[in-house]
């Protein structure tokens, strides 16, 4: 995952790291698992303004269902009002 990677880097690396990600304006950051947030993680977001989000859900069905709920909330509609005569 993201945090076994960030884990994997030296401290010194870490904040370069974070903050070339976040270059890609990401809208908010969200822990799943209740996964524990590395601290440079925590400084960059609060910094930069970006939400960290956490919830205890597994990640998989928790992508799942926010991508479903997004699609629902966001998707663009146009009702089509017609009559069918035989």
């Amino acid at each position: 995952t993201e945090t076994h990677f960030l884990d994997s880097l030296t401290r010194a690396d870490r904040p370069a790291r974070i903050r070339r990600t976040m270059e890609f304006r990401i809208p908010c950051v969200i822990v799943t698992r209740s996964m524990p947030v590395i601290p440079e993680m925590e400084t960059a977001l609060r910094e930069l303004g970006i939400p960290l989000l956490r919830t205890s859900h597994l990640t998989t069905p928790f992508q799942a269902e926010l991508g479903q709920y997004l699609e629902r909330r966001l998707a663009p509609r146009n009702p089509v009002h017609g009559v069918m005569v035989e």
